[in-house]
């Protein structure tokens, strides 16, 4: 769900504030609609995007931090006296 999208009807209203305050000229609704969507997206902020790391390289990561496993098959060494 992306919530900071910009609706059509926010457009609508802010280019209709634009034309407004421009006097209310004719044969410029184009220019109006764009200098809005410009508008709006100037204000608001960009999404935060978080990376997907895949599974295996989580694992892999997790696997490099961990100590080794000691070895089932070695016998501990005897000290001398």
């Amino acid at each position: 769900m992306i919530i900071n999208k910009i609706t059509e009807e926010e457009v609508r209203l802010r280019s209709y504030f634009i034309w407004e305050r421009e006097g209310r000229p004719m044969g410029r609704s184009w220019e109006h609609w764009f200098r809005a969507k410009e508008e709006l997206s100037a204000e608001r902020p960009a999404p935060i995007v978080k990376p997907v790391v895949p599974p295996r390289v989580e694992m892999e990561a997790k696997a490099a931090a961990a100590p080794p496993p000691a070895s089932p098959n070695k016998k501990p060494r005897r000290r001398k006296v």
